[in-house]
This record gives structure tokens, C-alpha cells and sequence, in this order.
């Protein structure tokens, strides 16, 4: 019995979430705004806050880098007017990168 209330929840879970994505690809596909959790589940490194030191040696940048989150940047465009329609994270080329 329990294990048949453990599926049917699993199952419930399954299709909120490919309804959520469902959703999402449908606002995407015609430019409508997306909320922040659309953006998390398009791109989830958008909301990436801070970088450790090791990471910015690792890519070499320079001690003057300063790394601005994502989240900031859509923030105070969300203020000016405008809207996120889609997000996309890329995978690095570069083998030092993948890390990202």
C-alpha cells in the first residue's frame, strides 16, 4: 500500500514538472515573460551569486575582475522595463571551463 501511495506521488510530481516545462517552453515560444523560476529551469546558472577565488584563478582573470551576478543584471532590467523571453546556458568549449 505504501509503495503504491510512494508512485502515485512520484507520478503527481512527474507531471507537475513536465507540465511546468511544458509551460515554460510554450511562454518561450512566444516571447512572453518568464518568471524566475522558468529562468532557473532554463538556466540555472544564472543565479550563480559569487565566484571563489579559485575559480577566477583557475580562468585566469584578472585580480581587478569583478563578477556581477546574473540576477543582478535581469534585476535592473526588470526595473527599466524589460523582460527575460528565453534563457539559455551554453556548454564551455573550453576544457578549462567546463567546470562552469
Amino acid at each position: 500500500m505504501a509503495e503504491e501511495l510512494n508512485n502515485s506521488e512520484f507520478d503527481i510530481q512527474v507531471r507537475v514538472q513536465k507540465a511546468f516545462t511544458e509551460a515554460t517552453q510554450e511562454k518561450v515560444k512566444n516571447h512572453q515573460a518568464l518568471n524566475n523560476d522558468e529562468i532557473r529551469h532554463l538556466c540555472p546558472v544564472a543565479f550563480k551569486s559569487t565566484m571563489t577565488q579559485n575559480e577566477i584563478a583557475k580562468l585566469g582573470l584578472s585580480k581587478h575582475y569583478s563578477f556581477v551576478p546574473t540576477m543582478n543584471v535581469i534585476n535592473d532590467l526588470r526595473e527599466l522595463g524589460y523582460e527575460v523571453t528565453d534563457a539559455v546556458q551554453v556548454k564551455a568549449r573550453k576544457k578549462t571551463n567546463k567546470w562552469l
